[in-house]
């Protein structure tokens, strides 16, 4: 399965890449105008999503993209967003988070 992370924190994209890479074909990026980019030339299965990132948030990102493309979409966050409202929180647990990947690629 190919997963697209997007975070502004370079730590965090590395750890994730780091613990993700045994179950998912991982590319990161930091920016997401850089996603945008990436998602008009690869298909991606999930698309892991910070919410509070300069310039386009997470979920201007995820308002962009076509209503098939945005329901592979899981949405992070370190900052006040809650995990009842479909929100995963950081700091993340790899359980949960493996889950809600699969569940979205499913």
């Amino acid at each position: 399965m190919r997963l697209l992370i997007v975070d502004d924190e370079p730590a965090v994209l590395r750890c994730l890449q780091r613990v993700l890479r045994n179950h998912y074909d991982v590319t990161t990026v930091e920016r997401a105008d850089a996603a945008l980019f990436l998602l008009s030339k690869r298909h991606f299965d999930v698309i892991l999503v910070d919410v509070d990132m300069p310039g386009m948030s997470g979920d201007k990102l995820k308002a962009t993209l076509d209503p098939e493309r945005a329901s592979h979409v899981v949405m992070m966050s370190g900052g006040s967003a809650a995990e009842d409202e479909g929100v995963l929180a950081k700091p993340l647990d790899l359980g949960r988070l493996i889950e809600a990947l699969d569940a979205v690629a499913a």
